[in-house]
């Protein structure tokens, strides 16, 4: 292998603009770790250089793996090149799997350089792996290999498991679109999944809320009006002795270190304050309506939610950031309840506005989900036309999403 850069030369070198993750579920859908997924220049994709492997390795050290993935681990790309020059020693061991790309040469070399990572505490994963005889040696020293779900047919995809059964190795099939792909996928014996099949719905059969939660809707109604009614507030939030706790919790979060005596529930909403009241409401509302669904989704509603939000801010048009914030949290709602999008929004009867965003691909600003999604999907050709529409700089978005990610797992961890 070639000299080992130091830590000083990777991080003199031009800094990645752009970061999303995505991440990997098991079998009951509870987050095993995130793929990490960098922009890493101009051109708007991740293409395989020395320079693009040595800015992924600067954005990782630049915030902190803890930052980007909390307490679980990251999947990190790295290719021959990064390989060669030993980047991938930089990264701590304990938090992150490397990611060994299916461009990079079997050869005698690379085993070599596997194995030395191998044998040093580093875990490793073949992506975009299918059965060669050529990478038998690496599957022996590998703890995950990634099957693209879409690439690959369902007679290949059994056959990699019947291959590879036995041994110590997860199996994880990526770009999972759908319910029913998470399902045959399991099925066939998978053990871990990456896509986007949590945010899509699975059947859309119901014609109306279920009773039991309706009460959090009648909530989200309320948290949606131009103005707020705190008598109506407290009133719905008295018929619930839960919520009720959990308000007063609330106000005893570090957020606010409120340290008097709380003489009532409406004195209680009114400490809290507007703007934090509608939030607490529709965050508190939408995760009780989502008891059945996991726990990753919930995550995913408040990156969107808090992204939504503070674009909403930065661009104006007379967009309310608190719609903003609604829009965000809501835009998987048809998945929670298991109703089309349209009839959701009656059902709720939202503002105009925020219907609009949901199901109004014209207006103005479906362009904020638009570049939400192109970040959680690392398209990064998508989110420049969205910025520039937006009249937004790239680097903003950039910082905004990180941010977002922040502030949900912040809740996440507290809740």
């Amino acid at each position: 292998m070639e000299e080992q850069y130091g830590l000083d030369e990777v991080q003199s070198m031009a800094p990645v603009q752009f970061m999303a993750r995505q991440s990997i579920l098991d079998r009951d859908c509870k987050v095993h770790a995130y793929e990490l997924l960098f922009r890493s220049g101009p051109e708007n994709y991740f293409h395989e250089s020395d320079a693009a492997s040595v800015t992924v390795l600067d954005k990782v050290l630049l915030f902190g793996l803890e930052n980007l993935t909390g307490n679980k681990r990251a999947f990190i790309n790295l290719d021959e090149e990064t390989l060669r020059r030993d980047f991938a020693r930089l990264l701590p061991k304990e938090k992150v799997v490397l990611e060994i790309v299916e461009s990079v040469s079997p050869s005698a070399e690379m085993l070599a350089y596997c194995r030395d990572l191998k044998k040093d505490g580093y875990a490793l994963a073949l992506d975009d792996f299918s059965w060669q005889q050529e990478w038998a040696p690496f599957v022996e020293i590998s703890d995950y290999a990634k099957i693209d779900f879409r690439a690959t047919n369902p007679a290949e995809q059994e056959q990699i498991v019947r291959k590879l059964a036995g041994r110590n190795i997860g199996l994880i099939a990526e770009k999972i679109e759908t319910r029913e792909e998470f399902q045959a996928a399991k099925d066939m014996g998978y053990s871990l999944f990456q896509g986007y099949f949590l945010t899509k719905p699975e059947m859309l059969k119901r014609k109306s809320i279920p009773r039991s939660r309706v009460h959090y809707a009648r909530l989200l109604r309320l948290a949606a009006d131009r103005e707020l009614r705190f008598d109506k507030l407290e009133e719905t939030v008295k018929e619930d002795p839960s919520l009720c706790y959990k308000l007063l919790r609330y106000l005893n979060s570090a957020a606010f270190q409120f340290k008097g005596r709380v003489g009532s529930i409406r004195q209680a909403l009114v400490l809290v304050g507007e703007t934090e009241v509608r939030r607490w409401i529709a965050v508190t509302a939408v995760a009780s309506m989502s008891e059945e669904q996991p726990g990753e989704l919930i995550r995913i509603a408040l990156v969107r939610a808090f992204f939504s939000e503070e674009l909403c801010k930065r661009i104006g048009a007379g967009i309310r950031a608190n719609d903003g914030f609604l829009r965000g949290l809501l835009s998987v709602m048809d998945v929670i309840l298991g109703m089309p999008r349209e009839e959701v929004f009656e059902a709720l009867k939202m503002s105009d506005m925020v219907a609009k965003w949901l199901v109004d691909q014209a207006y103005l600003s479906y362009e904020l989900y638009e570049a939400l999604s192109a970040f959680e999907q690392g398209n990064w050709l998508p989110l420049t036309v969205q910025a520039a529409q937006l009249e937004l700089d790239e680097q903003v978005v950039s910082e905004v999403y990180l941010w977002a990610l922040e502030r949900a797992d912040e809740i996440m961890s507290a809740a």
